[in-house]
Order: structure tokens, then sequence, then C-alpha cells
């Protein structure tokens, strides 16, 4: 925020950055960590939606479905996530399971 401390800037992009690494290298029981991790700790940022939607495909890649389907049905009904909640109800119809009406 203004005027508070600059590295806190600096540790929220650090988190936000080892999730996407951790999610580039294929190593989804970490990068679902990681980003359950962003999503409880920083809930308004704009990367968050983004964070959602790689953490439940990671979930669907460890064959952890129903949680995959939870966190995509929550995003697919998100108000102000443009294109994300459209991706989460692309990404419910590919895994079989419909949108609620």
């Amino acid at each position: 925020g203004v005027g508070g401390d600059p590295s806190k800037g600096f540790i929220r992009e650090s988190h936000f950055r080892l999730a996407d690494a951790l999610y580039a290298l294929f190593r989804h029981t970490e990068a679902a960590q990681a980003y359950a991790f962003v999503i409880q700790t920083y809930p308004q940022d704009e990367r968050r939606p983004r964070a959602s939607y790689r953490l439940a495909d990671c979930y669907q890649r460890s064959h952890q479905k129903e949680a995959a389907v939870a966190i995509l049905r929550s995003l697919a009904e998100e108000e102000g996530v443009g294109a994300w909640a459209r991706m989460a109800a692309g990404k419910l119809q590919e895994i079989g399971w419909q949108v609620r009406p």
C-alpha cells in the first residue's frame, strides 16, 4: 500500500511467482499448496482468479476432481473476473460437469 513497507509488495510478488514456477514445472502438488496460500493470503489481488483457475487445474491433474469442480464452479459464478469465469465454465464442461443453471 501507499506509505507501507515496500518489501511487502516484493513478498507478495514472490509468492505468486513461486506458485507460477511450480505450475510451469508440472509440480502440481506443490503448486496447489502455493496457489492455495496466495488465494487465502491475498484474496483481493487481481491475480487471484488466475490462481484459482490454476489451483483447480492442479487438483484435476492430481485426480482430486471434486476439489477442482468446487473451485471451478465458484469461479464460473463469480462476478467481475472476466474471461476467468468463462474459462472455468468451459473447463467444467470439458471434465463433464454441468454448471448450475
